[in-house]
């Protein structure tokens, strides 16, 4: 199989494999061991692997340890997922994404392999086997993956983690991962590894994920126990303060195998970014604008705190624009934010798995809330643009695909 073009490719990718079945409990990574093991996949011995997972906060620590390995001269791989503004990003050396030759040429291989060996593979172990493919290639020293959904049967499981990252442990993909915070916990426990090195960011990790440390004699370390934000070290970090102090405590336990100047490092975790992670503007009118792809309840309650101090002082309107896909909790996610709303506008995410506008009406009825509504997610930013004045703050929140847009 060969396409010249990278959108080619996606849409043919997209076609095959965009359908298939994604996490169940039946399901095994035998298959990418398989595709991994023929193409040998797997990271160099000289390659020191971080795999990151989290209901929140993975993109986050994600992106500082990127900077901190990539500013003191390290060669880093990041694979994350999904992105903002085009596909490349999802695969990137040393903070450039790759070039769509180089994409193209991964997706021929490994489609190729897949289609020799007979295999069945979702969109996301396509890609993931795709970024280990482009990794091999590159002499890398910091490879760093970004959990899909949950940990045990994620496609970047199947590489061995030097040190795993959870970073939060909160409800979402229920219906993938379990209903209770220790069975998510228990999927996410997944990457660690017998005798390797874990930074937990959860402030009250379930006891299921303590007890699979402890049968695994993981030298875990614990937000809250083993270390703590410190705002002398970290002062005024843009990501949150929590995300950065998992960074760097992963940084200093790792420093038997990527040494580094800790006050360098400090640095660079103060100054990283992230699009649509609380992202604020001031427009040239003086209205705020906040971006933010939260989608659950435990990441909009951070939001929520971010919109509070204009809303305890009502010096300005906060004015929402939101739209949820059709497996978040919408009922739960609108509650957080719903006493603290001054104008609500919604939108339709015209993919599969977009919230239809009957099931976000139902969603807002449970609440009280009568939106704006906007079919066009485009055109409902420029119908947003003629009300706002100085005195309003605008937050767009929901989804990738709204943030996006």
């Amino acid at each position: 199989m060969r396409f010249n073009q990278l959108p080619q490719w996606l849409d043919y990718l997209e076609q095959r494999y965009l359908s298939v079945s994604g996490t169940t409990q039946e399901k095994t990574l035998q298959p990418l061991h398989a595709i991994a093991t023929h193409l040998n996949l797997y990271p160099k011995s000289t390659t020191t692997v971080i795999t990151v997972t989290g209901t929140n906060g993975k993109g986050s620590c994600v992106e500082m340890l990127m900077n901190v390995y990539h500013d003191a001269g390290y060669r880093v791989a990041t694979y994350t997922s999904p992105h903002c503004f085009s596909f490349n990003e999802r695969i990137r050396l040393d903070g450039m994404p790759v070039t769509n030759e180089k994409l193209c040429e991964a997706f021929e291989i490994i489609e190729n392999t897949v289609q020799k060996k007979n295999n069945i593979l979702t969109f996301f172990e396509f890609i993931t086997l795709a970024a280990l493919w482009i990794f091999k290639q590159a002499n890398i020293q910091v490879m760093i993956l970004e959990v899909g959904i949950g940990g045990r049967l994620d496609a970047t499981n199947i590489i061995d983690a030097h040190l795993a990252i959870i970073a939060s442990i909160g409800l979402d993909h229920m219906a993938l991962l379990g209903s209770t915070r220790d069975a998510i916990a228990t999927e996410k426990a997944g990457i660690l590894r017998q005798n390797q090195l874990a930074v937990c960011g959860d402030l009250a990790p379930p006891d299921s994920l303590l007890a699979i440390a402890k049968v695994l004699n993981v030298n875990m370390s614990l937000m809250g126990k083993d270390f703590f934000y410190d705002p002398i070290q970290l002062p005024s970090p843009i990501l949150l303060p929590n995300n950065a102090a998992v960074a760097f405590q992963t940084i200093s336990l790792l420093q038997h195998k990527l040494p580094i100047n800790l006050d360098q490092a400090a640095q660079s975790i103060i100054k990283t970014r992230l699009p649509g992670r609380c992202e604020r503007y001031i427009l040239p009118s003086g209205a705020i604008v906040i971006r933010d792809v939260a989608h659950n309840p435990s990441a909009l309650a951070l939001l929520r705190q971010e919109l509070s101090q204009y809303h305890q002082h009502h010096t300005k309107k906060i004015i929402a624009f939101c739209s949820f896909l059709n497996d978040k909790d919408i009922i739960g996610n609108l509650a957080v934010l719903k006493d603290i709303i001054d104008e609500w506008h919604m939108g339709i995410i015209h993919e599969p798995r977009g919230a239809t506008r009957e099931q976000l009406e139902s969603a807002c009825a449970v609440h009280y809330i009568t939106p704006i509504w906007h079919d066009d997610l485009k055109k409902a930013i420029v119908e947003l643009k003629k009300r706002w004045t100085a005195n309003d703050v605008i937050v767009i929140f929901g989804s990738f695909r709204v943030v996006f847009e």
